[in-house]
């Protein structure tokens, strides 16, 4: 009788270990498809191939990737997606519209993915920075996630998924608009700034509060950033809807040092 009873205790602790894998699963399942959005004026063609190259080496790699701008020619577009055929890619001609806030806002509306992951051609980003916003998106379910950023140098380290520290929405806040300076406000933390391009937001930003409303205009992504966490944070969103990874995802490189 005992070891009936201990065997059906046994079968139970089993099945509900099951229960409890499939959903903490099902939560950080990667359900959330990322889409690289890369905002693309006349300067930007000489670093398309490198910007192209990251993307093949993520450990993630991305469901699309949007160019967005002022094209190359159609027969250099053939050669690219003939070289990258691996990747998904996609251009979107935006002649007469050069502002990169602009060209973001036109790749964000063409993408049919969940994550816009918005992306300079010619900075240099971590290997692993598509799969870390993905978790990310995953495990929190936000409308926005930034991350850190280098200047030094673009010497990356392997960063384990499972250990990565954030930073939320109420201290975001607090170290963006509690100092006496202009705007627009760079998104900062205790953990320090991060790069207001380099961003990510969920599909649902654009369908919540509309693409006009957060208009990128003449690149200023700053603006973009700290209005949607306004936004969040006077409608009373949870303090994980808008998240940090204080982790350095890209290395930054100024206008003047760009080859």
């Amino acid at each position: 009788m005992i070891i009936y009873v201990l065997l059906i205790l046994l079968i139970t602790i089993i099945i509900q270990n099951i229960i409890d894998y499939r959903e903490c699963n099902k939560k950080l399942k990667n359900d959330n498809k990322i889409s690289i959005i890369v905002p693309f004026i006349k300067r930007d063609h000489k670093f398309l191939n490198k910007c192209l190259n990251e993307q093949r080496k993520q450990t993630l790699i991305a469901y699309e990737i949007i160019i967005a701008g002022q094209i190359p020619s159609d027969e250099e577009i053939n050669k690219i997606l003939y070289k990258y055929s691996d990747l998904n890619i996609i251009f979107i001609d935006t002649t007469n519209k050069t502002y990169a806030g602009v060209n973001r806002n036109i790749g964000a509306i063409k993408s049919t993915g969940d994550i816009y992951l918005f992306t300079d051609v010619d900075d240099i980003y971590h290997y692993q920075r598509n799969e870390i916003i993905q978790y990310t998106f995953d495990r929190f379910n936000p409308l926005f996630v930034g991350h850190q950023y280098q200047k030094n140098d673009n010497n990356f380290r392997n960063i384990k998924i499972d250990n990565l520290k954030y930073k939320y929405m109420d201290e975001a806040y607090d170290y963006t608009f509690n100092e006496t300076r202009k705007a627009p406000f760079s998104i900062r933390s205790s953990s320090g700034l991060i790069h207001n391009g380099h961003i990510a937001v969920h599909k649902d930003v654009f369908k919540k509060f509309g693409h006009r409303y957060l208009d990128l205009e003449k690149g200023q992504d700053s603006d973009f950033n700290s209005r949607l966490l306004r936004k969040l944070f006077y409608l009373n969103y949870s303090k994980e809807s808008f998240i940090i990874v204080t982790e350095d995802l890209s290395y930054y490189i100024p206008n003047d040092y760009q080859i």
